[in-house]
């Protein structure tokens, strides 16, 4: 929240990409910030729904944030993707995750972007083991991130 606070006033307009259950969403529109949230998990979402019941400045959009076909250009000061890059696998859907957060962002606003390294995954999978064997797992030999769909995070 220090971050976020730094670059958004009680006059932003904020969208939140990959809410999750909204904690960042509803404590910003609580504190009188005009808020979008998009959320794909529908258990997400129904939390998000319910949390913020009586906010009348919070919007909500069950939606994937590689598609944001319903938000006008230019319309937020302030983008928070804090969630969907470390959880989209393919590098064009990354890449499309990104070109939607500017197009919506506009001129002079502010993104901002959360992702895991790969070596923050490997240290709680291979710290106390056999480093080797993480590179083997998460590196090809020419050194590329190995990406598994079947886990919840990438990095």
């Amino acid at each position: 929240m220090n971050y976020i606070q730094r670059f958004a006033t009680l006059e932003s307009k904020v969208l939140e990409l990959g809410a999750g259950n909204g904690r960042y969403s509803i404590q910003l529109a609580k504190e009188g910030m005009y808020v979008s949230v998009v959320e794909l998990v529908e258990s997400n979402f129904e939390v998000l729904r319910e949390k913020s019941i009586g906010i009348d400045n919070i919007k909500l959009y069950q939606g994937d944030a590689t598609n944001l076909d319903y938000l006008s250009d230019n319309s937020f000061d302030v983008t928070l993707s804090l969630g969907p890059l470390y959880h989209l696998y393919e590098p064009e859907d990354i890449h499309k995750a990104i070109d939607e957060a500017i197009r919506v962002t506009k001129p002079g606003g502010v993104m901002l972007f959360a992702f895991h390294s790969v070596f923050g995954i490997m240290y709680a999978n291979y710290f106390y083991g056999n480093w080797s064997d993480g590179q083997n797992e998460y590196f090809t030999k020419d050194y590329k991130v190995k990406h598994f769909k079947e886990q919840v995070f990438t990095g």
